[in-house]
């Protein structure tokens, strides 16, 4: 009998001992994960504004190319007109 209590004993340690790294284990997970989702977050927040930003530049963009456009067709206008006037 007086194996028997020592393996018992031997076998609850060990039962303890991994008890007690599979809690602190989980608790690492844990911060891991909440470290990991506050990540994920961030990403998500810059690709949201990356997203805004290149809508603010292609809503800008429109009216800038064509105000370019009419620009340049006004100059040639102007400057054809203008050398017919000369001669």
């Amino acid at each position: 009998m007086d194996t028997e209590r020592i393996l018992i004993i031997l076998l609850s340690s060990v039962l303890i001992v991994l008890l007690a790294l599979f809690i602190v284990l989980t608790i690492y997970v844990i911060k891991v994960v909440k470290r990991i989702h506050s990540v994920a977050d961030a990403a998500e927040e810059a690709a949201n504004n990356i997203a805004e930003a290149s809508e603010i530049v292609r809503k800008a963009a429109t009216p800038t190319a064509i105000a370019n456009v009419v620009g340049k067709l006004v100059k040639t206008f102007s400057g054809t007109s203008k050398k017919k006037g000369k001669k």
